[in-house]
């Protein structure tokens, strides 16, 4: 069972999924959080640097375990969470990038899916 969720775990971290144009929509995004190990009642801050971009417009959703926590369309990209009831162990924090490219007439749409494991502690 461990193997299976550490399976689980490295095929999150190395997931991206891209729809639409294929051109370089955001320059290697970075997703951080602030603390890797958290207790109950930290505040942490997820924050998402999409890198250079140019006509771009973004829609930033952070989730904990598929949970909306956090939802923000402006710069900067980040919002703070207090964690509250969560059950020690690992989790799981989401941020996913909805674009949105215009210029030249054309416009191209599509995601991309970063992720982050965090370690519940008591």
């Amino acid at each position: 069972m461990k193997v299976m969720r550490l399976f689980f775990v490295l095929l999150v971290f190395l997931m991206t999924s891209c729809n639409g144009d294929e051109d370089v929509i955001m320059d290697n995004p970075t997703f951080t959080v602030s603390s890797e190990t958290i207790r109950n009642g930290d505040k942490i801050t997820l924050r998402l640097e999409p890198g250079e971009q140019t006509n771009v417009e973004l829609d930033i959703v952070f989730s904990w375990e598929g949970k909306e926590i956090g939802h923000i369309d402006h710069y900067p990209y980040q919002v703070e969470y207090v964690v509250d009831g969560i059950e020690p162990g690992f989790h799981i924090i989401t941020c996913t990038a909805s674009y949105t490219k215009k210029g030249g007439g054309i416009q191209s749409s599509g995601s991309i899916m970063k992720s982050v494991l965090v370690q519940v502690v008591e």
